[in-house]
C-alpha cells in the first residue's frame, strides 16, 4: 500500500444532511404555521360552529389569544421532553413534584 489514499467523504454527504436539515425545518414551520389559520377559522370566524353564535367578538378574540399562548407553551415544553434522551423520558413521564423544595 504505496500511498494509496483512503477515499474521504464525498462532497454530497453534506449537501444530504444539509438538504435534510432544511426539510426537517421546512416541516416544523409549517406545522407551526398550520395553528394559526385553523385556530382562526375556528374561534374568530363567525358561524364556524366551534363557537355559541352569541359569543361576542372580544370573546372570541381572548380565546384565540389563550389557544396560541397555549399552542406556543405547549411547544415550549414539548421540544425540551422531545430533546431528552430514551431513558430520561420515561422517568421525567413518571416524575412527581413531591421532589421539589422551594
Amino acid at each position: 500500500m504505496s500511498g494509496a489514499a483512503f477515499p474521504g467523504p464525498s462532497s454530497r454527504a453534506p449537501r444530504l444532511a444539509l438538504l435534510a436539515l432544511m426539510v426537517v425545518c421546512f416541516v416544523d414551520v409549517m406545522g407551526q404555521g398550520l395553528a394559526f389559520p385553523i385556530f382562526d377559522t375556528l374561534l374568530l370566524k363567525p358561524g364556524s360552529g366551534f363557537l355559541p353564535e352569541a359569543t361576542s367578538r372580544s370573546r372570541a378574540e381572548l380565546l384565540y389569544s389563550v389557544a396560541i399562548g397555549t399552542f406556543f407553551l405547549t411547544w415550549l415544553f414539548g421540544s425540551i421532553y422531545v430533546g431528552l434522551p430514551e431513558k430520561e423520558q420515561s422517568s421525567c413521564a413518571a416524575m412527581d413534584l413531591s421532589n421539589f423544595k422551594m
